[in-house]
Formats: structure tokens, C-alpha cells, sequence
């Protein structure tokens, strides 16, 4: 009774010569637990730019930091530290996992930003009042 009932994925291709059910549903079930190479995704590796992507964050943030520090040249110090930050943070886009690649993009903005204010503080202030 147990050789009369067939799945309808076991019938679906012709029967090889001397072909059991039970070699066919061995075989079925054997290609069932391995998974086919299409399917299985290889895992990111790890690269040496995820730690870039790190840095440039806190170096980033250093920046911010910087600026705070009540000095005659805090904002040029600032200033250098944002444009090394967006400078590592181009080389954090490199990196494999995407989550690096967020944090390299958020230390970029964060670089810019703060280099963009800094520059325009100094031309504004210093370039333009001593024109008058």
C-alpha cells in the first residue's frame, strides 16, 4: 500500500530503468536538505574599510568636539579634523556590509556639514570685514 501512494513531485519526471519509490524519495529528500548554490548567499567578508568607516565617525565627532574648546584656533583645528573625517568617511563607502557603508555616509555628512560652516564662517567674517 505505501508504494501505490506517490507525491506528485516524485512523478513529475520519467522513472529511470529498476528506479524504486524509495530511491526516489532518498534521492528527493536528499536534495531537499542540501542547499542549491543559487539559493545560499555567501556572508560579507570583513574589510579592512568597516574599521575606516568607524574611525571617520569618531574622528567626526572629534571634530564637533573641537569646536567646543574654548581657543584662538579651536576652529581651524575643527576645521582640520572635519576635512579628515570627510576624507576617511569616502573611504568607509567602501566597505562590503551596508551598515558600514550607512555609518561612512552619516560621518560624511556630519564632516561636510561642520567644514561647510566653518568655511563659510571664515569667509564671511574675516575675508569680508576686512574688505571694509
Amino acid at each position: 500500500m505505501k508504494e501505490q501512494i506517490q507525491d506528485n513531485n516524485l512523478t513529475s519526471r520519467p522513472l529511470e530503468a529498476g528506479e524504486t519509490l524509495e530511491d526516489i524519495t532518498a534521492r528527493s529528500e536528499e536534495s531537499a536538505a542540501s542547499p542549491k548554490e543559487a539559493d545560499a548567499k555567501p556572508a560579507p567578508e570583513k574589510s579592512g574599510y568597516d574599521k575606516v568607516a568607524l574611525m571617520a565617525l569618531i574622528v567626526s565627532l572629534i571634530a564637533w568636539a573641537v569646536m567646543l574648546v574654548p581657543s584662538l584656533y579651536s576652529g581651524y583645528v575643527a576645521l582640520a579634523v572635519a576635512v579628515l573625517s570627510v576624507v576617511l568617511s569616502a573611504f568607509g563607502l567602501k566597505s562590503r556590509r551596508r551598515i558600514w557603508r550607512d555609518t561612512a555616509t552619516t560621518a560624511l555628512i556630519i564632516g561636510g556639514v561642520l567644514a561647510v560652516v566653518i568655511l563659510s564662517f571664515i569667509v564671511v567674517i574675516y575675508v569680508g570685514l576686512k574688505g571694509m
